[in-house]
């Protein structure tokens, strides 16, 4: 990939002038909220939007944790964030495995049985959400980001410039290495993973200085991440349609084994 020269100012910009902090700010604004809401928005949407502030607000922890070793990380707030980050994805899931089944044409009672088996893990994964939440503390997500703010300010910005276009190239070249034409179902997650990763970092350093090639480039790892999504819904949807088989052997027929098998080859 060819190099971006996104250059910021060469010297320390004031706190109301310096984008990063404005960033970390916003972010964290905006993810807090996201989290709050949950005790009356648990939508799939909502869960949608957890998960893009999570992702959001950690690429600048990321950033400045590369940046400033050990004076800025909470190890606490790290192991919080991403439990909820865990289940929130599989709350989502479970929310789409039920939009997807209803497109499915099963059988009336075969999908109302499927339905019932994916409704109940749907519960038991909002209450998982709502416990991680508990421990996420928007009190200390806030510590942690006032912290980043006042210690950004003393950063050289052509380095912030530098890690952001490291972050970037790595992530491209991870990409790059696997995109196999025997690429893997794992080999897949990961490159779906650094997609995220490339659009999340490509939107930071494109606010700052606007860039065409960095433009494109985002644009086709949003394509990409697209047709992934896509892909690992599919994943997951068979993935709890042979879970909902292994539990419920002695109550389906010979038949209606046959018609889910069906359906599962068609989704993969």
């Amino acid at each position: 990939m060819a190099k971006n020269h996104h250059r910021l100012a060469d010297s320390p910009l004031p706190a109301e002038q310096n984008p990063f902090v404005t960033f970390v700010g916003q972010r964290t604004h905006s993810l807090i909220n996201r989290i709050e809401a949950v005790d009356h928005l648990c939508s799939n949407e909502h869960v949608r939007r957890i998960r893009v502030g999570i992702k959001r607000w950690r690429t600048l922890y990321g950033l400045v944790t590369a940046l400033l070793p050990h004076r800025v990380r909470s190890r606490k707030v790290e192991h919080a964030v991403q439990r909820l980050f865990k289940r929130a994805g599989n709350l989502r899931d479970c929310q789409l495995n039920r939009q997807l089944i209803a497109g499915l044409s099963l059988p009336a009672t075969l999908e109302e049985n499927v339905q019932h088996f994916l409704k109940k893990r749907e519960k038991r994964a909002q209450r998982r959400l709502r416990e991680a939440i508990k421990e996420v503390r928007p009190k200390r997500v806030r510590k942690v980001s006032r912290r980043i703010r006042q210690r950004i300010l003393a950063v050289d910005p052509a380095q912030i410039d530098q890690q952001l276009s490291s972050f970037l190239d790595q992530n491209v070249h991870v990409i790059e290495a696997l995109m196999q034409p025997d690429v893997s179902s794992e080999q897949l997650h990961t490159i779906r993973k650094h997609l995220k990763s490339v659009i999340e970092i490509g939107d930071i350093m494109h606010t700052i200085t606007p860039d065409k090639s960095l433009a494109r480039l985002m644009q086709r790892a949003k394509t990409g991440q697209r047709r992934l999504g896509d892909w690992h819904d599919r994943v997951s949807l068979n993935e709890q349609l042979n879970d909902y088989i292994v539990h419920h052997p002695n109550g389906l027929s010979p038949q209606k084994i046959r018609v889910l098998s069906d359906k599962l080859d068609k989704i993969t």
